[in-house]
């Protein structure tokens, strides 16, 4: 498996490099203006079939109405769009990240159509800096973060990177404080370590299972989810007896069996398996079967890359099409990339699907990604964020204003 570096990027630099990207804080032509995508066709990231000349209506940074084309009512004075031919989708979701604190990796995803990142693990400055610079939330470009920051783990733990992106458990006690710790500094959820490293034949020391139940019962007494390194099925077993809400990674050690499958559907835990991180062969051929047997036996799955240096940014084309290798359908795995990415971000209710009353985060291609996914990548109309438009290759004769 590929090592996690060490986060050797500096804010400060990075917001440097930010600026000299060309970021503007309202793109012209959208600021403050409703905007009508017309005519497209719309996939909505409910996993149902795509509907053909839709009309979306974006007022306020939310989708105010989706219709037929020529049934709903039209804002004075909003943009129109034609997109006859073009389809529509949910800004997509990268569920497993690192180094947000490097402004090209923002603005590459910010461009390619992922509009939020869910950092799982960072190191306090990079959580502090960057949480405080993107908080500002005012520029399209920069895609939303949620943020663990360092994840809960116990001394002589297995760990690919600096010390200082985990807190180290002592007690029961010390688990419920660091727990609240970590909450009352502001992290949108809670990342714990189980790795026993059996799976490359050594033995690290794993957090015992009241230890864990502690933290799931804290998080989630605060309204906070709590996600699960996990990579082999002992430990799968031991974060669903805990109540963890998803785990992170393939499960490498052997194939899942049918019991637990069915314990992982009745308890509601998603999988994120970043299959991208595993090299050919291997690991990768065990963790596409595993993805192969739960998503058959009715377990949710997100998408997620575990991005550091040297993984694909931006769109992400090579996990998709790792998952679609393992059996997924293209619509399985666009859903993946929204409606549960927004899940397991605990986003369900603002972003992830096309429907009034949510942020308009929105993803606009040239061409069909259920026939060919490769457009989701290579042939990006349009990219909306926040109600605002943050990338568009669109011409003056496809914009009409009211």
């Amino acid at each position: 498996m590929r090592k996690m570096g060490l986060r050797i990027g500096i804010f400060g630099l990075g917001v440097a490099a930010l600026l000299g990207l060309g970021f503007s804080r309202r793109p012209a032509d959208s600021a403050g203006r409703p905007i009508v995508l017309s005519g497209s066709t719309l996939i909505d990231g409910n996993g149902g079939p795509p509907q053909a000349d839709v009309d979306v209506v974006v007022e306020e940074g939310r989708i105010k109405a989706v219709g037929p084309r020529g049934t709903i009512l039209i804002p004075a004075g909003a943009m129109t769009l034609d997109l006859r031919g073009r389809t529509v989708l949910p800004g997509f979701i990268n569920a497993h990240a690192h180094y947000t604190h490097v402004a090209s990796n923002l603005y590459t995803w910010g461009r390619e159509g992922v509009t939020t990142i869910r950092n799982l693990v960072c190191d306090w400055t990079e959580y502090q800096s960057c949480k405080a610079f993107i908080s500002q939330g005012s520029d399209p470009r920069i895609p939303r973060v949620l943020f663990t920051g360092p994840c809960l783990d116990v001394p002589g733990g297995r760990w690919y990177g600096s010390a200082t992106n985990r807190i180290w458990l002592t007690s029961v006690a010390d688990a419920r404080r660091q727990t609240d710790f970590l909450l009352d500094q502001g992290v949108d959820l809670i990342k714990v370590y189980l790795e026993d490293g059996s799976a490359w034949g050594e033995s690290c020391a794993v957090m015992p299972p009241e230890m864990l139940r502690a933290i799931v019962e804290t998080a989630h007494a605060r309204k906070a989810r709590v996600t699960a390194h996990v990579q082999v099925l002992r430990l799968l077993e031991m974060a669903l007896d805990c109540g963890v809400d998803d785990v992170a990674h393939s499960i490498l050690d052997r194939l899942i069996p049918e019991d637990v499958i069915a314990r992982m559907v009745q308890s509601a835990i998603y999988l994120v398996p970043t299959l991208e991180i595993y090299g050919p062969g291997g690991f990768r051929t065990m963790g596409q079967a595993n993805l192969r047997r739960v998503v058959d036996g009715g377990v949710h799955v997100a998408l997620g890359t575990d991005f550091e240096p040297g993984l694909q940014t931006g769109m992400p084309s090579i996990e998709m099409q790792l998952m679609r290798e393992a059996g997924l359908t293209p619509m399985q795995t666009i859903v993946a990339a929204t409606k549960h990415g927004a899940h397991v971000c605990g986003l369900e209710a603002e972003v992830g699907t096309v429907e009034p009353g949510k942020i308009a985060d929105l993803l606009v291609v040239d061409g069909d990604p259920l026939a060919d996914m490769n457009v989701l990548k290579n042939k990006r109309i349009l990219v909306i964020h926040n109600g605002l438009i943050a990338f568009s290759r669109l011409t003056s004769r496809s914009m009409t204003r009211g």
